[in-house]
């Protein structure tokens, strides 16, 4: 784009048709979607219509909408986060192919650039969302007549195979637990496992999300989703009001702040180094060999596919165990 930084703000200029178009606006962000709605001039009507309309252009205005959805909490800044980087992806692939206009993609194009992310070593969960960003940009763009039609309507993608998870046994589990530095720490680890709650939703949890033995998550949770979980028999009391967990005195936990403390307490014990969200993967794998119902468990963690859940029920036939939560 035809921007610079200036003293009073951000200056443009642009010519369209043969009219040059400059000023200032006072935002970066503004001086941009000025420049966005100037190279919408250069095509009528009619031309948007038949999809002469810049891929760059759909890119842009479907990220400032995501934006402004993200600005009124419809949105997560996380997924605000995702397109973005999406986009400078395909920018960037497009330019290298000299690939200007919408009705230049083909899906022969994107067949492409999925061989090209494989062999740039991406997982294909990766790839699979940097495809539903374009997809979704230009189905947008649709809705708001910008084009006539969307390019990749009816494209498949091969499934995501996922692959099952790999979980510490339980001896590791109690192991790692052992050599946890704190209280404070133990009880985030516990409670994490024992419920198989995302990190997000922990740190959010509030006392008043507890009532009678049902947790409310509602705060910081994947897609915005409320869900209810049973409270788990808890080997240590839980405070009456505030924020649920704190570490060191009062400070709110910080998803690096926990991991470091638990990979810390991993080579203490010898032990593979496991993240925060295997314990996730722990807690279902282990529930439904202690013979769960797996929707029942699928309700509670929030999942909305049998087909990502699935993978759990087959490796929960590897064990045979009589209990995995750690003896605090």
């Amino acid at each position: 784009m035809s921007i610079k930084k200036v003293e009073n703000g951000w200056y443009y200029d642009l010519r369209v048709h043969g009219k040059r178009y400059r000023g200032t606006e006072r935002t970066k962000r503004k001086a941009e979607d000025k420049v966005i709605e100037l190279q919408q001039m250069r095509y009528s009507p009619r031309e948007r219509k038949t999809n002469t309309v810049l891929i760059t252009n759909c890119l842009d205005l479907f990220e400032k909408r995501i934006s402004e959805l993200v600005k009124v909490n419809a949105r997560s800044p996380k997924y605000l986060s995702r397109i973005q980087l999406s986009g400078k992806h395909f920018r960037k692939y497009f330019k290298e192919l000299d690939i200007v206009y919408v009705k230049q993609i083909n899906y022969l194009l994107i067949d492409n650039y999925i061989s090209f992310r494989r062999d740039c070593g991406k997982a294909e969960q990766t790839i699979t969302n940097e495809f539903r960003t374009l997809h979704a940009a230009l189905r947008w763009a649709v809705s708001r007549e910008l084009i006539l039609s969307n390019p990749l309507e009816g494209y498949k993608l091969e499934p995501v195979k996922h692959n099952l998870p790999e979980v510490p046994l339980p001896s590791v589990i109690q192991a790692i637990f052992n050599e946890l530095p704190d209280e404070e720490t133990r009880q985030a680890f516990y409670f994490i496992l024992a419920t198989g709650c995302r990190f997000a939703e922990f740190a959010a949890l509030r006392a008043e999300d507890i009532a009678e033995n049902i947790i409310k998550f509602h705060r910081n949770t994947k897609r915005r989703q409320i869900r209810y979980c049973p409270l788990p028999a808890l080997p240590f009391r839980l405070i009456k009001r505030g924020v649920l967990f704190t570490r060191d005195g009062g400070y709110p936990w910080k998803e690096q702040t926990l991991l470091d403390r638990i990979q810390r307490a991993c080579k203490s014990a010898n032990a593979n180094k496991i993240n925060i969200h295997t314990l996730r993967h722990c807690h279902a794998t282990y529930e439904l060999a202690l013979g769960g119902k797996p929707y029942e468990i699928m309700s509670s963690c929030g999942w909305k596919s049998f087909g990502v859940f699935e993978r759990y029920v087959e490796a929960a036939r590897r064990y045979n165990i009589d209990n995995y939560l750690p003896i605090f």
